[in-house]
């Protein structure tokens, strides 16, 4: 009799086991992908910041969104820019000093707080070796002092 209990109850637990499984599965939700850069120029005191976010499963198959709530950037409000439909970018741009780590902030479509910090340095002084810049020949950049990072470029 004891058997007989123990092996009902174990097809009961079963049944139970899969009778609660969700059938359905999950949908993944689509990653959030941010394109972030900012510029300062130190003689004008001139500090630049873009950021845009599009959303999907890659890069290549994402769509730009717009955050609900906007951005921020080192705690002000960025301007929305929608670019034709092709992009949705926020804008910041005043005169200050330079006072790097730079941070954005903003919230995901789900509620989720979003950051993203950019701590780079100033590259100090540079020049033109030769002095011109020509369209068929380029130029050489000389930077004095400081070195770019890794992911850094000079635009």
């Amino acid at each position: 009799m004891n058997k007989k209990f123990t092996f009902a109850l174990l097809i009961g637990l079963a049944a139970a086991t899969f009778a609660c499984r969700n059938n359905e599965t999950e949908k993944e939700k689509p990653d959030i992908y941010g394109d972030f850069f900012v510029r300062y120029l130190g003689p004008e005191r001139e500090l630049k910041a873009y950021a845009s976010f599009s959303q999907g499963d890659s890069v290549q198959n994402s769509v730009p969104i717009e955050m609900e709530g906007g951005v921020s950037f080192q705690g002000s409000g960025m301007e929305a820019r929608n670019l034709q439909g092709q992009q949705i970018r926020y804008v910041y741009q005043t005169q200050a000093d330079y006072t790097a780590p730079y941070t954005f902030k903003t919230k995901t479509p789900d509620g989720q707080p979003l950051e993203h910090t950019i701590a780079m340095e100033g590259i100090g002084q540079f020049s033109i070796q030769e002095g011109v810049i020509s369209k068929s020949k380029g130029m050489t950049l000389v930077v004095e002092k400081g070195t770019l990072k890794k992911g850094e470029s000079i635009v």
